[in-house]
């Protein structure tokens, strides 16, 4: 377009050389409208050069913001041990750890508790305790492992855990961390009471042994541990 008023103005421009051709009054008329029309299609260029800029920041800021959302959900889903050997491209992997100290819970006469409350205030409560179990966990340097309705499974010792963890903690073994955050556990459950008017109770088991950390499943990946001391550790509980 741009390129059309330029051959339109050199037009005119010959014509007003050629006095005898056309009127010169119109001629720089047209002259004029030309420059003011080339004028509008230069604005409106630049008008959507620096429109389609601003799309395209807004449209890449929504993605950052899409990624970093998603990348907190997967914080919050995959232990960072998972996350790291998942950006290294290891989809399924195994790990001999050596020994570490496993925790369980079990929440006590759940059943009675479960026909107590409605599914909202059930999921709320327990949302409530294991929200507080899991600060717990990273105030003594332990991992979540898992929780499945009424259990949950922490753990301290592994190897690129304990990497990532507070050098203080490290002076004190995982074994004698996870009694504390046991302890813990307790005093804070003493402050939780049920519908019934009755505190919270739940059966721990603890034990130190030898474990394997993997991740197992295609479709649906998940951490695990895996040994004898698991099963030492429920039948403790």
């Amino acid at each position: 377009m741009i390129m059309v008023s330029v051959i339109l103005f050199n037009f005119f421009s010959f014509l007003v050389e050629d006095e005898g051709m056309v009127d010169s009054t119109l001629i720089q008329f047209m002259r004029s409208f030309v420059w003011i029309f080339t004028g509008m299609v230069w604005s409106a260029y630049v008008y959507m050069q620096e429109l389609e800029k601003k799309t395209q920041f807004i449209n890449g800021h929504r993605r950052v913001r899409s990624f970093i959302k998603l990348k907190k959900i997967l914080d919050i889903l995959v232990p960072s041990i998972v996350r790291d050997k998942i950006r290294q491209g290891q989809k399924n992997f195994s790990e001999a750890e050596g020994d570490i100290s496993i925790i369980f819970f079990d929440i006590y006469k759940f059943d009675t508790i479960v026909s107590k409350y409605s599914s909202k205030e059930l999921l709320q409560f327990l949302d409530q305790v294991y929200n507080t179990f899991d600060q717990l966990c990273d105030q003594y340097g332990l991992l979540k492992v898992e929780t499945v309705g009424k259990t949950y499974m922490a753990c301290g010792g592994l190897k690129s855990a304990e990497r990532k963890i507070d050098s203080r903690l490290l002076n004190r073994h995982h074994s004698v961390r996870v009694t504390d955050f046991a302890v813990e556990c307790q005093n804070y459950l003493k402050q939780v009471i049920l519908k019934n008017g009755r505190n919270l109770e739940v059966k721990i088991g603890i034990h130190t042994g030898p474990i394997i950390t993997g991740v197992i499943g295609e479709t649906k990946p998940q951490f695990s541990l895996i040994g004898d001391s698991v099963t030492r550790t429920i039948k403790i509980c």
